[in-house]
């Protein structure tokens, strides 16, 4: 084998290499971590709805913002950290993890430019104000 051959297989095994590093396929979690897993971090996590004027990906420093603001907080117990996020089409949902009390759902709509939490609780958190063919997509 020549140079000249030698030197073509490189930059096709070179480019062939590249061509298969894609991070657009699949949903990805912050850190690295497995769709379901907590990471306890603020960068944006789980999206499987990323178009514009979704709110997609959502970070848990924005969701935590607007669970504070809202009347579900009231409902449910304090909490410093959500985990489990996913977004989809404009909702997300995240699991809180009060102290002393149960882990609870939160469900959050993305309208007007910001998030709002619309429910929460442990059981039949979607059954209001989610469309069915999102509920799929949230776990719910």
């Amino acid at each position: 084998m020549n140079a000249r051959t030698s030197l073509v297989l490189a930059a096709a095994a070179a480019a062939f290499a590249v061509a298969g590093c894609s991070s657009t396929d699949a949903p990805t979690t912050a850190g690295g971590a497995t769709p379901g897993s907590a990471t306890g971090t603020a960068a944006p996590v789980a999206s499987g709805g990323s178009a514009a004027g979704t709110g997609c990906p959502a970070s848990e420093a924005t969701l935590l913002k607007a669970f504070r603001s809202s009347d579900v907080a009231k409902s449910l117990a304090p909490t410093d950290t959500l985990s489990d996020i996913n977004c989809y089409e404009g909702y997300a949902i995240g699991l809180t993890h009060p102290r002393d009390v149960d882990n609870a759902h939160v469900v959050f709509h993305y309208t007007g430019g910001g998030w709002q939490a619309i429910n929460g609780g442990t059981g039949d958190y979607c059954e209001t104000g989610v469309p069915a063919d999102v509920r799929s997509h949230l776990g719910c």
